[in-house]
C-alpha cells in the first residue's frame, strides 16, 4: 500500500473515519470487520476514561478482535 500525500489523521476517531473512507467504503474490507475499528475504539475509551469495568468476554473479543485486524494488516502488508 502507497500512503504518500495521505495527511495522518491527529485523532483516534480520525484515524477510524479515514480507514472507513479509504477501506470499508470502497468494498476493500467488509463493514463487519470495518465495523472492528468503533468496537475497539468504545471500549478503550471505557477504560481510559472511567472507571467502569470492561467485563472479561469483553476483553477477550476485543483481543481477538485486533488479532484479526493485525493478520489483515499484515496480509496487506505482503501484497
Amino acid at each position: 500500500m502507497d500512503l504518500e500525500g495521505v495527511r495522518r489523521p491527529k485523532t483516534h476517531n480520525g484515524l477510524i473515519a479515514e480507514f472507513s473512507r479509504r477501506y470499508v467504503k470502497t468494498g476493500r474490507i467488509d463493514v463487519a470487520t470495518g465495523a472492528i475499528l468503533s468496537r475497539l475504539q468504545s471500549l478503550r475509551l471505557v477504560a481510559d476514561y472511567t472507571l467502569e469495568a470492561i467485563p472479561l468476554d469483553d476483553a477477550w473479543l476485543a483481543i481477538s478482535e485486533a488479532e484479526q485486524l493485525l493478520a489483515m494488516a499484515r496480509a496487506w502488508q505482503d501484497e
